[in-house]
């Protein structure tokens, strides 16, 4: 999905939140408000949850590095970083709820749960792909025209150096938030890359489940069987004209 596509999703979203009354004592428009109020409140703790995951995931603590030593030990990693998951959902739903324990008009606990989180994931998305595109010649090269003009020897110095000095900091620390949203942004590529090849597992083994070759086979029998029936009808019926 496209990011005007994930904009479009959360837009509608918001708009359907309370689902098909107003909440009681509201206007449309304050319905709106309380609407955009909660999917910003939502989208607050799916933020935080994010940042928090990518930044336990990616901590000594869970690397996976040290353990490649110990190949017969590497499901214990695995384990680990599962329950880490585990305790990161179980988190995102604590503050979720806690945060967003309010009248839902006359939608259940679950559809309200279901739509700003839907709503929450879009907006988050819509920030990973934008760091994600960042390249390597705009992290090294932003605010390259405010940083301080280098002159060659014998020239004077211009003026606006002295203010370009004050902003040299300013440009260098934008420029390490921009790496790091960028591998925060990588980081979360990774782990959808990984939902995706499990889904793909997932679909591969229930399909190995299932008696493929033999309702194959059946089909295959019965469709030759028609045939050799069909002709063994149509031989009768030419032998008993002939005897007619």
């Amino acid at each position: 999905m496209s990011s005007f596509g994930r904009i479009i999703l959360a837009l509608v979203v918001t708009g359907s939140l309370h689902g098909t009354a107003l909440y009681n004592g509201t206007t449309q428009i304050e319905q709106f408000y309380i609407n955009v109020r909660r999917m910003g409140m939502a989208t607050g703790i799916a933020s935080f949850v994010a940042f928090l995951y990518s930044y336990i995931l990616n901590s000594s603590a869970f690397d996976r590095e040290p353990w490649l030593q110990f190949p017969d030990k590497l499901w214990k990693i695995s384990v680990y970083r599962g329950f880490a998951r585990l305790g990161i959902f179980l988190i995102w739903n604590g503050l979720y709820f806690f945060v967003l324990h309010a009248d839902s008009g006359t939608n259940s606990v679950s559809r309200t749960w279901f739509m700003t989180g839907l709503g929450s994931i879009a907006v988050v998305a819509m920030f990973i792909e934008a760091c994600v595109l960042l390249s390597d010649r705009s992290l090294n090269t932003f605010g390259e025209h405010w940083l301080p003009i280098k002159t060659v020897d014998g020239e004077p110095e211009p003026r606006s150096n002295q203010a370009r000095r004050l902003a040299t900091p300013i440009v260098f620390s934008i420029r390490h938030g921009l790496v790091l949203a960028r591998a925060f942004a990588d980081f979360w590529y990774k782990e959808l890359d990984k939902l995706m090849g499990i889904l793909i597992f997932a679909m591969i083994s229930l399909l190995s489940l299932l008696p493929v070759a033999t309702m194959q086979t059946a089909l295959i029998w019965n469709e030759t069987f028609s045939d050799i029936l069909a002709k063994r009808v149509a031989v009768q019926d030419t032998v008993s004209s002939i005897l007619d």
